[in-house]
C-alpha cells in the first residue's frame, strides 16, 4: 500500500499522510472488484481528495479506468434521486464494458434517517452492478453499514483511552501529534521530513497547539475548528512566509497571526487572543502586545473578499484544490440580521448581490426556489460576490462551488485557467464554469450555528461580526485621537449602567433585544453623527423623550460627559419592561421621572399620537412594539377599529395596517410594504404565534 502510493506524483503542499494512503489505496481495490466501500472520518482526512487521486490513477496497471457518477447527498436528499444515480451509472457500465463505472456518494452521512432515503441502496449494495465509494462524517446505520467495507478514520480530538489507574493514556497525545507531524511537514515541507531542531520544534508545537484549538471555541460553538481549518492554516502559513521573504523554515510571528486570524477566527475577540498566545508560546514565538491585542475582524473580512487585481490573477494561477483561499462565513450574534446591516454600513461590501431564500411558506416551494437558484448561477459566472441570507436549503446545491471543488481547464482563446463546478438540485446537476472572482460572504446567525452540518462548516473561514467589532473599525478609522478618548469613556459609562439594570432586574432590562449588542448599536450610531459633526461627540437621538440639550456648552467636559451618558440611558430606557425598572434598587430618580413622565409604556394610543403630532426635527421612523397578545389586532374587522383610535384625527388615506402571518412570500410582503410607503402611519401586526423572527426582520 504505502509503496503503490509512494509512487503518485501528488501537488506540491498535499501530504502523503497515513489516512490519504489507506483512502486511495480501498477506492482503487473495492472499486476494481465492485465491493462497496464507506469511508468514515472528520473533515480534513482527504476523503474527497483521495477520490480525486483515485480517477487519476485508476488508468493505472493493474487497475480499471474508472468513471465517476458523482451525487452530493444533502439533508433533502430523496429515494428516487438517489436510485436515478445508480441507473445513469449503470447506463454508463453498459455502454463501455472496458471501464469501471463507479457512484460516489460524497458526504453520505446527510440525509435524514427519518425520510429512510438511503434505503434504496440496499439492493444495488447486495447484488452489485457498478462499484459504489460512500464519504461520509458519521457511520451509515448498520442496514447499510453491513452491506459495505468500512475504513474508519479517528479524529485528532477524540477522547483519551484511560489506563486501570485512571490515569489518561499519554500515548494518545503521541499518536496524535505523529498523525499531524505527516500532515505538516506535508503542507510545509512538501513531503520531506524533518530536519534539525528548528524544524521538530515548528512541527510539534503546531501540533500541540491545533489539539488544544477546540478549548477556546465553547462560547461559540463546541468543537468548531477541525481538520480542513488546520490544513488551510498551514497552507495561509506557507504562502505568508514565502511573501515576507522568509521559507519554510523561518516561520515569522507576523505571519503565524496573519494565519490564525484568517482560519480560526469566528470566536470572541478575547477567546482569539488567548488562542494566538498558546500557539506562539508553543513555538516560542514573541509579538508586541499591541499588535496581538488588536482585532482586525473587518479589515480580515475585506482581504477575503477582495477583488485586487493581484490576489485574483494569484488565485486563478493557483490549483484550487491546494490553494489557501476559502470563502466566508459570517456568525452573527444576533437574530435580526445585524451583521448584514454592519456588512454594508461598513462598506465591507462595496458591490454585493444579496441572495435570500424567502421567510415565508411560499418562499420554499420549487419555483421561488428556482428563481433563487438562477441568481446564483448567474453570480458564479460573472464573478460577483455574492452574500447568502438565510440559505440553508440552497446549500447542498453549491457544495461543489463552495468547497472550491473544481476540475481546471485552459480558456484556449485566452490562455488562462478556467474553473468547472457541477451546480444543480436533487439528481440534476450540470457543469457551471466559475469566474475566478466570484466570492461568497455566507450568514449565519449564531443561534442556528449548532444545525449546520460540519462539512458545510468546515468549508469557510469563519468570522463572529458583532457591533463591538464594527465600533472599533469605525472609531479608530473616522474620529481623531482626542475623540476617541471622550467616545470610550461614554462606551463605558452606558455599558455600566446596562450592565446593572441588567444584574437588578435578573436578566430583564433589555425587552425583546440581545443584551450587550442592543447597546452597542446604539454607540455606533453617536459614533456615525460624531464624525459628520468633526469629532464633536453628538446624541443622534433628539426625539420627543430626550431631556432639554440647552445649555451643553457652559458645562464641563465631565458633566457634559455624564449628560451625554444620560441622553443614552434614557433612550435604553424605552427597551425597559416596567419591572425592570421597579426592581432596580439604586436607580436615580431622574430616570424613574424621564421613564414615568416622558415616555409611554402603559398606553400605545398616547405613545403614537406623540410620535404623530409632536414631530421633532430628527427621529427614527420606525418604532418596535412589545405587547401582550391583544386578539383585536390579529383580527382584521377588530384591526380597523384599533387603527382608527390609535391613529386619532387621520383618514384612511393616510394610515393603514398590514398582519405580517397573512403574506404567503417575501416578495409579496416587500411588494405590499412599497404600496402603503407614502402613508403617514403605517401599523404591522407581528402575532409571535404565527410568525418567525426572520420575517420581522423584514
Amino acid at each position: 500500500m504505502q509503496h503503490f502510493c509512494g509512487n503518485i506524483n501528488l501537488p506540491d503542499g498535499v501530504a502523503l499522510t497515513d489516512e490519504l494512503v489507506q483512502n486511495v489505496f480501498f477506492i482503487l481495490m473495492c472499486s476494481e472488484v465492485k465491493i462497496p466501500i464507506q469511508i468514515v472520518g472528520p473533515p480534513g482526512c482527504s476523503k474527497t481528495l483521495a477520490m480525486s487521486i483515485a480517477l487519476t490513477q485508476s488508468s493505472r496497471v493493474p487497475f480499471t479506468t474508472m468513471m465517476e457518477t458523482r451525487y452530493q447527498c444533502n439533508p433533502n436528499s430523496s429515494d428516487t434521486e438517489i436510485e436515478n444515480v445508480f441507473k445513469r451509472a449503470e447506463i454508463r457500465q453498459d455502454k463501455n464494458e472496458y471501464k469501471r463505472s463507479v457512484v460516489f456518494f460524497d458526504e453520505g452521512g446527510l440525509p435524514r434517517e427519518e425520510e429512510a432515503a438511503l434505503k434504496v441502496i440496499h439492493e444495488p449494495l447486495d447484488h452489485p452492478k457498478v462499484s459504489c465509494v460512500i464519504l461520509t462524517n458519521t457511520a451509515l446505520d448498520a442496514a447499510k453499514s453491513n452491506r459495505t467495507l468500512i475504513l474508519p478514520h479517528q479524529s485528532v480530538y477524540a477522547h483519551y483511552s484511560y489506563k486501570q489507574d485512571g490515569q489518561k493514556n499519554r500515548g494518545d497525545d503521541k499518536e496524535r501529534i505523529r498523525r499531524l507531524s505527516q500532515l505538516i511537514m506535508g503542507v510545509l515541507y512538501n513531503r520531506g521530513q524533518a530536519q534539525g531542531t528548528l524544524q521538530y520544534k515548528i512541527t510539534e508545537g503546531l501540533a500541540q497547539s491545533f489539539i488544544s484549538a477546540n478549548e477556546y471555541s465553547h462560547s461559540t460553538k463546541k468543537n468548531l475548528f477541525n481538520q480542513r481549518d488546520f490544513v488551510y492554516f498551514l497552507r495561509s502559513l506557507k504562502k505568508r512566509c514565502a511573501r515576507e521573504g522568509g521559507n519554510n523554515l523561518n516561520i515569522t510571528s507576523e505571519a503565524l497571526l496573519g494565519a490564525l486570524r484568517r482560519n480560526f477566527s469566528g470566536i470572541p475577540h478575547e477567546d482569539f487572543v488567548g488562542l494566538a498566545r498558546m500557539f506562539l508560546r508553543n513555538l516560542d514565538m514573541r509579538v508586541s502586545e499591541e499588535i496581538l491585542l488588536e482585532d482586525n475582524t473587518i479589515s480580515s473580512i475585506r482581504d477575503a473578499i477582495s477583488k485586487d487585481p493581484k490576489n485574483i490573477e494569484e488565485q486563478s494561477r493557483e490549483d484550487p484544490n491546494t490553494s489557501d483561499f476559502r470563502f466566508v462565513m459570517v456568525i452573527d450574534p444576533t437574530d435580526n440580521e445585524s451583521a448584514v446591516s454592519l456588512l454594508k454600513e461598513l462598506n465591507v461590501v462595496d458591490e454585493c448581490d444579496v441572495i435570500r431564500v424567502g421567510r415565508f411558506p411560499d418562499d420554499r416551494k420549487s419555483a421561488a426556489m428556482n428563481s433563487v437558484l438562477a441568481r446564483m448561477k448567474v453570480a458564479i459566472t460573472q464573478g460577483k460576490t455574492v452574500l447568502l441570507v438565510n440559505s440553508s436549503e440552497l446549500d447542498s446545491c453549491f457544495y461543489d462551488v463552495l468547497n472550491r471543488y473544481f476540475k481546471v481547464f485552459t480558456d484556449t482563446s485566452s490562455g488562462r485557467k478556467r474553473f468547472l463546478a457541477q451546480v444543480g438540485i436533487g439528481s440534476h446537476s450540470c457543469a457551471t464554469v466559475v469566474d475566478p472572482e466570484f466570492g461568497v460572504i455566507v450568514h449565519v446567525p449564531r443561534s442556528q450555528l449548532g444545525n449546520v452540518p460540519l462539512p458545510y462548516l468546515n468549508r469557510f473561514e469563519k468570522y463572529l461580526l458583532s457591533f463591538d467589532q464594527a465600533i472599533h473599525d469605525f472609531v479608530t478609522k473616522n474620529l481623531p485621537p482626542s475623540s476617541r478618548n471622550q467616545f470610550e469613556n461614554l462606551q463605558r459609562e452606558v455599558l455600566n449602567f446596562s450592565q446593572e439594570m441588567q444584574k437588578s432586574s435578573c436578566g430583564g432590562f433589555l425587552y425583546g433585544c440581545r443584551y450587550g449588542q442592543t447597546e452597542l448599536s446604539l454607540l455606533l450610531q453617536v459614533a456615525k453623527q460624531t464624525k459628520l459633526n468633526d469629532g464633536k461627540i453628538t446624541i443622534p437621538f433628539a426625539d420627543a423623550f430626550a431631556p432639554d440639550t440647552a445649555g451643553d456648552a457652559l458645562l464641563t467636559d465631565t458633566q457634559l460627559l455624564q449628560l451625554q451618558a444620560r441622553r443614552l440611558n434614557f433612550h435604553l430606557l424605552q427597551l425597559a419592561p416596567p419591572a425592570a425598572l421597579f426592581l432596580a434598587q439604586n436607580l436615580p430618580k431622574a430616570y424613574a421621572k424621564n421613564y414615568l413622565l416622558q415616555q409611554d409604556h402603559f398606553n400605545i394610543t398616547s405613545f403614537v399620537r406623540k410620535l404623530i403630532y409632536n414631530e421633532p426635527k430628527e427621529r427614527t421612523n420606525k418604532w418596535i412594539i412589545y405587547t401582550r397578545a391583544v386578539p383585536d389586532l390579529t383580527l382584521r374587522t377588530s384591526a380597523e377599529t384599533v387603527l382608527k383610535h390609535i391613529s386619532g384625527n387621520m383618514s384612511n388615506a393616510e394610515c393603514a395596517m398590514l398582519h405580517l402571518h397573512t403574506f404567503a412570500s417575501d416578495s409579496a410582503c416587500v411588494e405590499e410594504l412599497k404600496k402603503l410607503q407614502n402613508k403617514r402611519l403605517l401599523v404591522i401586526s407581528a402575532d409571535m404565534r404565527n410568525c418567525t423572527q426572520s420575517q420581522v426582520s423584514i
